[in-house]
């Protein structure tokens, strides 16, 4: 074979190679245009990496960010219909096994089902079943589905709506839950029926046991607080039955100095020693006491400068600032803490003349001192809880150290007599014309 022969058969089976090659490349080059999210090279895009991310933030407890992860990629258009289905599955699934809000995992479920892209996938069947077993619980438990849905009318009714048969209805509707809940089937929502059983407790004034069902209800669905505000009522019940522990604490300790003082009062026998030198020293007490308490708020509380009363939390009526001035209305809760005081230096007195009889001073001292302290516990302790707690609002002062605001709950009388203090009444409100013709003088 001459060379020449050679290079021209080599020539024509390259040219035949390449008008095969070349229209094939062509038609991948168009395919590749008119559908860009084809990838080049792998498999379709799959949503194994969003459901890791979820499994790790389940983990973390950071379940706020579980439902805003799921729902990006469910709406990523890149995603086949048939991952997509999966992350409907996956949030369906977090709604029922952690946030305990079967309506939003009902309503992801039958978007699934009803979806014509979702017929032939493995979700699709996956959802009827889950859909079947939530009417087949519904249906199983279906008396107990009842009162709970009864009881949960009553709860949410206003304290002015709730009568005493309500009450009555109520409770009974409480002891079928209890019983239910050994007899209730696994696939009932058990973990609504601990929530409702706090709101129960909750209206009954049994706080303790509301903290308990609240945090059952949580153990069962750690991210129940996306659907109901079950942390903050757990919250709100806690305080409630420690304020109560703390209330029961106050009157324990003031009632054993009572008792400690009547004790002392039957064995030293008072009558036989007590001269007028003791008397008197007990009135100049109380009178240096009345002085320091009284000068000390003139001096540093600003008593000859009334505050004007502003409505900063804008509420009507608007909040009365304490005034210094015994007489003054907004004077209540200092009367009442120089009553509490009083009361507080008058059982020093008389606890430090019983001791007085000991033969140790030292042990006299020391129980003195004790006294003293529980004692200023006790009476702070219930003065803080009866007349300040739930019942003001500190505001803290611009050049000074501040002061507390009470709500006046009828203030009528207080207008009438100083209008100057309510700047902020709603005249559209009062229904008296020559009223409003008398408010506006002041306005």
């Amino acid at each position: 074979m001459t060379p020449c022969h050679s290079v021209t058969k080599a020539f024509y089976y390259g040219w035949a190679i390449a008008v095969k090659i070349v229209p094939a490349l062509a038609w991948a080059g168009l395919l590749l245009f008119f559908y860009p999210p084809l990838p080049l090279l792998g498999n379709p895009r799959t949503a194994d990496s969003t459901l890791k991310k979820v499994e790790i933030l389940i983990h973390k407890k950071a379940y706020q960010q579980v439902p805003e992860l799921l729902n990006k990629g469910i709406k990523d258009k890149t995603f086949p219909a048939a991952e997509r289905a999966r992350l409907l599955l996956a949030l369906s699934e977090f709604y029922l096994d952690q946030a305990g809000d079967t309506a939003k995992a009902r309503g992801l479920l039958k978007k699934i089902t009803s979806a014509p892209d979702y017929k032939h996938l493995k979700a699709f069947h996956l959802a009827n079943i889950e859909l079947a077993r939530m009417d087949q619980a519904l249906k199983t438990n279906a008396g107990l589905h009842k009162v709970y849905m009864h009881a949960k009318t009553l709860v949410m009714k206003p304290g002015a709506g709730f009568s005493e048969q309500d009450a009555k209805a109520l409770a009974n509707d409480y002891s079928k839950l209890k019983q239910g809940l050994d007899q209730v089937s696994v696939d009932y929502p058990v973990y609504n029926i601990h929530y409702l059983m706090g709101m129960i407790h909750l209206k009954q004034n049994r706080p303790f046991r509301a903290d308990l069902s609240f945090g059952k209800a949580l153990e069962l669905r750690p991210a129940l607080f996306l659907t109901v505000p079950v942390k903050r009522l757990k919250q709100n019940a806690r305080y409630q039955w420690t304020r109560h522990l703390g209330h029961l604490f106050a009157l324990g300790t003031a009632g054993g100095l009572i008792l400690a003082m009547a004790a002392g009062f039957i064995l030293t026998r008072p009558r036989q020693w007590v001269r007028g030198v003791h008397l008197v020293a007990g009135l100049i007490l109380m009178a240096a006491w009345t002085g320091c308490f009284w000068g000390t708020l003139y001096a540093f509380g600003g008593a000859g400068k009334p505050r004007e009363v502003v409505n900063k939390d804008a509420f009507f009526p608007p909040p009365a600032y304490v005034d210094f001035r015994y007489n003054a209305p907004g004077a209540m809760p200092v009367r009442h803490l120089f009553v509490h005081g009083t009361t507080l230096m008058a059982g020093i007195y008389f606890f430090s003349l019983f001791t007085a009889r000991l033969r140790k001073p030292t042990a006299a001292v020391s129980l003195n001192l004790l006294c003293a302290i529980l004692g200023a516990i006790s009476v702070l302790g219930l003065f803080y809880l009866r007349h300040v707690d739930f019942k003001s609002r500190y505001y803290a002062g611009p050049n000074d150290p501040g002061y507390f605001a009470f709500r006046i709950s009828e203030p009528e009388p207080y207008l009438l007599t100083s209008p100057l203090n309510y700047p902020v009444i709603e005249l559209d409100a009062v229904e008296d014309p020559e009223l409003v013709k008398w408010l506006k003088r002041y306005q």
